[in-house]
């Protein structure tokens, strides 16, 4: 529990961030911002419960239709704290993860003016896509080829 709290602390600071990188660029008040995100987390925060409670009068949660994806995550976690070992083959895979991610982030550097610096994906999208891919069965390939940074 106090991880998924946590967790939505860390994404609230950073949609607060964002947020207020957005307001620099476009010079927009800073309290506008703060504000607009206050309301839109009390919003949310009502509406999350309302629809949650729609679903489970409707259907088992978890179950078959409503899985909860990221307890799995967590509980990949408590089982490493517990030492009950990783997953077979995770350390060959963080190994070449961390060479690929490394040679990516070389190529960027050393094409800092170059015209084919945008298509190296970037390490750190790199790494959150494979973090998704060893923790849970299904891939996602996005992270893997985006360019921003």
């Amino acid at each position: 529990m106090l991880g998924g709290v946590v967790e939505a602390g860390a994404s609230q600071a950073s949609q607060q961030m964002g947020g207020l990188r957005t307001a620099y660029l476009t010079r927009s008040p800073p309290r506008a911002v703060y504000y607009s995100q206050m309301i839109g987390t009390l919003s949310g925060c009502l509406i999350a419960t309302l629809v949650y409670r729609i679903y489970a009068s409707v259907a088992k949660i978890p179950g078959e239709e409503f899985g909860i994806p990221d307890a799995r995550l967590w509980l990949v976690t408590a089982r490493l704290v517990y030492q009950q070992g990783l997953p077979p083959w995770a350390l060959e895979f963080g190994s070449g993860a961390f060479v690929i991610g490394a040679i990516f982030s070389i190529l960027r550097f050393v094409g800092l003016r170059s015209w084919w610096r945008d298509l190296v994906p970037s390490g750190i999208a790199m790494a959150l896509g494979e973090t998704e891919f060893s923790c849970t069965t299904s891939f996602n390939p996005f992270p893997l080829i985006t360019t921003a940074d």
